[in-house]
């Protein structure tokens, strides 16, 4: 995921020419930006964080402080700025990390309806190979030592 978002150099053969965004696993919650203006820090416009917030359903916390948050709400305030952007391709790390169960449901759901209906491809990685193979319409496993 690293060598897709530009972040490490491939071993072998290019990059496609594409519009990549990444959505990094630790984001630091700095105190004094509400949710909206997180998000806005770096979507395409409000209607697109609009969008995000409603994605996700966390437009009830859009005028909340991210440093409140608790780690699963920023964890969907986090995914929401990738999905406020405009690209061929988004990244998630581990996106459900940080989540209780129902969310972790709600949020993979609203990942595969946003690449569905928005013309992005979304990369996630996780753990769960149950719950991501639920929402996948495909499916790449790495195995590791």
């Amino acid at each position: 995921m690293k060598t897709l978002a530009g972040l490490l150099k491939p071993l072998s053969g290019t990059l496609p020419a594409a519009e990549i965004e990444m959505v990094p696993t630790r984001i630091p919650k700095v105190k004094g930006f509400t949710v909206r203006e997180f998000i806005s820090l770096t979507a395409e416009g409000p209607t697109r964080v609009d969008y995000a917030l409603s994605v996700l359903g966390i437009c009830d916390l859009a005028g909340r402080d991210i440093s409140t948050l608790s780690d699963g709400q920023f964890q969907k305030a986090c995914i929401a700025t990738g999905l406020s952007r405009r690209a061929d391709l988004i990244l998630l790390d581990e996106p459900t990390a940080f989540l209780d169960a129902e969310s972790r449901v709600e949020v993979l759901a609203a990942i595969r309806d946003a690449a569905r209906s928005g013309g992005t491809a979304i990369l996630f990685s996780s753990h769960d190979l149950y719950e991501a193979r639920r929402v996948a319409d495909r499916e790449i496993t790495l195995l590791t030592d």
